[in-house]
């Protein structure tokens, strides 16, 4: 049986499969269990292109992606709707991993 399913990452297998497994008490004897590990997919993702985006729009998308966004701006937060981003610490096309973190600038 199955005594525990963990979910991970992995660049290699897809999303639902079986990654691996591991015996916890040693030897699998009949009625033994075993603890699985499913693939949530890869965690990489695509950096975009934020560059000319209102802020609020580049940290929509950035979050959406899972990535921690700071924002160095001397705007008020009222203003991040008309407010467009002239830089980003990451290049658009660089591969991130989900939890990475990028700055974006309106200075």
């Amino acid at each position: 049986s199955v005594s525990k399913t963990t979910e991970v990452y992995s660049d290699t297998v897809p999303a639902g499969s079986v990654v691996g497994l591991t015996q916890p008490d040693g030897l699998l004897g009949k009625g033994g269990s075993v603890e699985l590990q499913v693939s949530k997919g890869s965690n990489a993702v695509i950096m975009p292109n934020v560059v000319g985006e209102t802020i609020d729009a580049s940290v929509a998308a950035l979050t959406q992606l899972g990535l921690k966004v700071i924002i160095d701006t001397n705007q008020l937060r009222k203003n991040w709707g008309i407010v467009l981003v002239k830089s980003a610490s990451v290049a658009a096309g660089s591969t991130l991993r989900i939890g990475d973190q990028v700055t974006i600038r309106s200075r």
